[in-house]
């Protein structure tokens, strides 16, 4: 993946089922909110990730817990802010 960092986002809520796992983001700057689409995608930290909703202010994006690696945003804790 390669780019430009716009922003950073702060990760807010992580839920956690047997084969899922959400993770909500804050985006520290809103009026970027116009540029994350629905299914579209993000970069965090060089990961590629599917947006899964998207709401005012936080989003969203799905992650399967078997595809979940040691250095995946999943694995963080919250109040954790990450380059987006």
């Amino acid at each position: 993946m390669s780019g430009h960092i716009m922003t950073t986002a702060e990760i807010v809520k992580i839920l956690t089922s047997e084969n899922n796992r959400q993770i909500w983001f804050r985006v520290q700057d809103p009026t970027l909110m116009k540029y994350i689409l629905y299914k579209g995608f993000i970069g965090i930290d060089g990961i590629s990730l599917t947006v899964g909703e998207v709401t005012a202010t936080p989003f969203l994006r799905t992650s399967y817990s078997g595809d979940a690696a040691a250095d995946h945003p999943g694995s963080e804790k919250t109040g954790r802010s990450r380059q987006y």
